[in-house]
């Protein structure tokens, strides 16, 4: 230790190469870091939904949401399974353990689920996800009085348009129904016709779908045969034939049935100012940059709202880059006071030229550590600069320390590179103890398992990488400038 003191005290060339690059180096990782509210993670779970349009709960649980436990119940490596079913939907969570293929582990349950021929005929296709804590970061209001439904359409064609700007990838709705056609069958008009519930779903169900016929091969080219007859509004659904009588008359679903084309019976409500609203929820993503998205959001409000049809109007409702970037901003003024105080105290106690180099010190302990951070995957969010500020005042008097210890040295020896280096050798211990107690303090964060790490990194990397800085850079330019 003590010979890497005094290299670095007479190599000032050397010193302030790395110096600089430093400088340089943190500069460009602190551009390509990642800024967002909470670290986006994937959890080792999944979550099965299969819809089963008009069954009841019971029968969701028995025929859909037991048998998919059933399947996946002998899979190595779960930690639990639950289940909820309600009216129409039956949902099923699968946590797995920790040291799990994930990969693997999905595909498998993928493999049961197919594996499984006893679901109901009329259920739609399940649907496996895994568990992401994908947040909200904006939320913009589309609101007006001109009906749920053409509201609803504009307000998909604002979300397929939010989801092309910079930044910014997914973008869900909130405050919409799903559409849905009913169907009342007449029992008088069953009776007229001599027809039966049975035939009128099945020429319903026969006729109303989408269906691939195979492939026509000629001599200028392969033609691909399609059936495209899936009913979608109440015209089309009145038109299905249900039977063709032998003297050629027709007897349709409009004659025997009354269709309704409107919403899910789902009390959902969302107002601004009094008018109906559709809630645009902008959503984080793997690589992240909040900055960036809500200018780019706020950019695109102002310029759509010219083109907005009469009686609409687009509100940024919620921004949480502003809770961002006022923690940023807390953080600049902190650093920014905490030099001005520390050049203050030392240049009342101390030489001038200590002060200023004891500043460019804690400096550069903060560019050093934003070139590790990126490549260790911790991005500038709530928790990493929460660690920012905890370590703040342990940068600071280690930089006082240094500087503290090689002026006295100076006063008792007369100066020079000597003095500088006896000066450091003298704080060298305390200081490296002092890191390494605030390192440990830190570390069995490390050594969490499961989601949990993917959140203390953040704390852990920032304040364990932040604290070797302020011992291997600050006093080396402390001595640069005492050697004199």
């Amino acid at each position: 230790m003590n010979a890497l003191i005094a290299w670095w005290a007479r190599n000032s060339v050397a010193a302030n190469l790395v110096m600089i690059g430093i400088f340089v180096a943190g500069t460009i990782g602190f551009s390509q870091m990642e800024r967002e509210m909470d670290p986006q993670v994937r959890f080792p779970g999944l979550q099965i939904t299969v819809s089963w349009p008009g069954a009841a709960p019971q029968e969701v649980e028995e025929q859909i949401v037991a048998r998919i436990e059933e399947s996946v119940r002998d899979l190595d490596a779960i930690e639990w399974v639950r289940s909820t079913s309600s009216e129409g939907v039956g949902e099923v969570y699968i946590l797995a353990e920790n040291q799990v293929d994930f990969t693997q582990f999905m595909n498998d349950v993928k493999i049961r689920l197919d594996s499984i021929s006893s679901f109901p005929r009329d259920i739609e296709p399940p649907q496996v996800q895994q568990w992401v804590n994908r947040d909200e970061f904006m939320r913009v209001a589309v609101h007006g009085d001109i009906g749920e439904r053409e509201l609803k359409h504009l307000a998909e064609t604002l979300r397929r348009e939010a989801a092309q700007l910079p930044a910014v990838t997914v973008v869900q709705l909130f405050g919409t129904r799903q559409e849905e056609v009913s169907i009342e069958v007449s029992e008088a008009a069953l009776i007229r016709y001599n027809l039966s519930f049975t035939e009128v779903a099945n020429a319903i169900r026969n006729t109303s779908i989408n269906q691939s016929a195979g492939q026509v091969r000629t001599e200028v080219g392969t033609y691909q045969l399609k059936v495209r007859s899936q009913a979608d509004t109440e015209p089309e659904f009145n038109n299905i034939i249900i039977r063709e009588t032998p003297d050629g008359g027709i007897i349709r679903v409009g004659d025997v049935a009354t269709v309704l084309d409107g919403f899910e019976d789902n009390p959902i409500l969302a107002t601004l100012n009094g008018e109906p609203a559709v809630l645009l929820q902008i959503m984080s993503t793997e690589i992240m940059d909040i900055v960036t998205a809500s200018a780019s959001v706020r950019d695109w409000i102002e310029k759509r709202k010219a083109s907005l049809p009469a009686g609409v109007s687009l509100t940024l409702w919620t921004d949480q880059s502003v809770d961002f970037k006022a923690r940023m901003k807390s953080i600049g003024s902190s650093a920014v006071q905490g030099l001005a105080l520390v050049m203050i105290v030392l240049l009342l106690t101390l030489r001038p030229i200590v002060a200023f180099w004891v500043a460019v010190g804690i400096a550069t302990a903060y560019a050093g550590v934003f070139v590790l951070l990126g490549p260790v995957g911790v991005s500038l969010n709530m928790l990493s600069t929460f660690a920012f500020l905890l370590v703040l005042g342990i940068v600071v008097d280690d930089a006082i320390v240094v500087g503290e210890g090689i002026h006295t040295e100076a006063n008792r020896i007369g100066g020079g590179v000597n003095a500088a280096i006896s000066g450091a050798q003298m704080v060298a211990k305390p200081v490296v103890f002092g890191v390494l107690t605030t390192i440990i303090a830190f570390l069995p964060w490390l050594f969490v398992s499961g989601s949990t790490s993917e959140f203390t990194r953040h704390i852990t990397g920032s304040s364990s990488l932040r604290c070797p800085f302020p011992f291997s850079n600050l006093y080396s330019y402390c001595l640069l400038t005492l050697r004199a």
